[in-house]
């Protein structure tokens, strides 16, 4: 008996270690997982918000030469006022995104103030009282797309480390499912092989059992003396044929 209760706080132990921690580490895996391609997400949104915003500052500086050259064709300043609506949103949109990371931000900083003073150029060649000098502003000064160039690079170096922890997390992942797998396996073939051995081992009990029975009986009819078995109420239980013969007792005697 003290043998069964160690083999069964065993078999629970078994259960624990393969069935129950594999899942746990299998849902912080898939976590993990879930965690890194939202990062690879966030870099590509920071990747394709930049190119938007540089899109867009190149077709207002555009428009805003083309009218400064006194081609102030239909449709230029409708570009310019659209692209303006989308500017100031893309950047707060590129700093919520990069607000993990203090480098991004100063450049996103460095790329706001730039915008603020072409913006205040175009707005001065719109309304006509800019000059050539504000014009060779618009174009030399207050750099826009190294500064863009430096966020987009910076975020596919992140991009392709993040890239890398992903593939890692997604196989990790991969090869504890299969340990999973393997252990819950070697588990139920465990208990498989207890369970046909116990059984085996039933079945050899109840064989051997029945051969001594038989052995007994056996042994009961061959003995001429009168030989009968009662229980504790007195109960014929049984008896052999001497006795049967003697008492004239009819059916099986043993």
């Amino acid at each position: 008996e003290s043998t069964q209760k160690w083999r069964f706080a065993l078999l629970l132990v078994a259960v624990v270690l393969i069935v129950v921690v594999p899942a746990a580490l299998l849902r912080k895996a898939s976590i993990d997982s879930m965690q890194a391609m939202e990062q690879v997400n966030h870099s590509q949104q920071v990747e394709a918000q930049s190119y938007a915003l540089t899109y867009d500052l190149r077709n207002i500086e555009a428009a805003a030469l083309a009218i400064s050259a006194g081609v102030d064709a239909p449709g230029l300043r409708g570009r310019i006022e659209e692209s303006r609506a989308r500017i100031w949103p893309a950047l707060d949109t590129l700093q919520a995104l990069t607000r993990d990371n203090a480098q991004q931000q100063v450049r996103i900083g460095m790329l706001r103030t730039n915008v603020e003073l072409r913006m205040d150029e175009v707005d001065r060649i719109l309304a006509g009282t800019s000059n050539a000098a504000g014009v060779e502003r618009l174009v030399s000064r207050y750099p826009i797309r190294g500064i863009a160039a430096e966020i987009i690079g910076e975020e596919r170096a992140l991009l392709a480390r993040r890239t890398a922890v992903a593939e890692k997390t997604r196989e990790r992942a991969g090869l504890l499912r299969w340990g999973a797998v393997l252990a819950q396996l070697a588990l139920l073939g465990t208990v498989m092989f207890f369970a046909i051995r116990q059984l085996a081992a039933r079945t050899r009990a109840e064989r051997s059992t029945q051969r001594a029975s038989a052995r007994a009986a056996v042994m009961l009819e061959t003995v001429r003396e009168p030989i009968v078995l009662a229980d504790e109420d007195l109960r014929v239980v049984m008896y052999n044929a001497a006795f049967a013969e003697l008492f004239g007792v009819e059916g099986n005697a043993v």
